[in-house]
């Protein structure tokens, strides 16, 4: 995917690859792909934030949540949408996301607040 860093890339590879055997069979590559193209906004939701959490700690923080806005912005940028009203956008959606705003973004944060904001999903995986 267009921006997508070699960090995103290992932690996309990591979460697909469930039983982790250090590959991903074709079995978990269609489960990725069919959740990614028929789940839930909800299954959506944490499929990515799965890929977007490299440590698997359970929480975005630093230099996750960059690679998460920077795909974003990417995304964004793939769909037209302007720069300036997209780093606006991004800012404001992080806010909403860090609902008690200590600089991390919980599993459940990122669901709540991507449920409530259809966009999140689009500007994630182009939809």
């Amino acid at each position: 995917m267009k921006g997508t860093t070699p960090e995103q890339m290992k932690g996309l590879f990591d979460f697909m690859d469930t039983d982790k055997s250090g590959t991903v069979s074709f079995q978990e590559l269609s489960t990725a792909l069919g959740l990614l193209s028929s789940g839930s906004n909800e299954e959506k939701l944490e499929f990515l934030f799965g890929s977007f959490d490299a440590d698997g700690s359970g929480t975005l923080t630093g230099e996750e949540i960059t690679a998460l806005t920077n795909q974003m912005k990417s995304i964004g940028a793939s769909l037209g949408r302007d720069a300036a009203k997209m780093d606006s956008f991004v800012q404001g959606l992080l806010a909403k996301l860090d609902k008690d705003g200590d600089g991390e973004i919980t599993k459940q944060e990122w669901i709540t607040a991507g449920l409530a904001t259809p966009s999140v999903i689009t500007l994630l995986i182009g939809q």
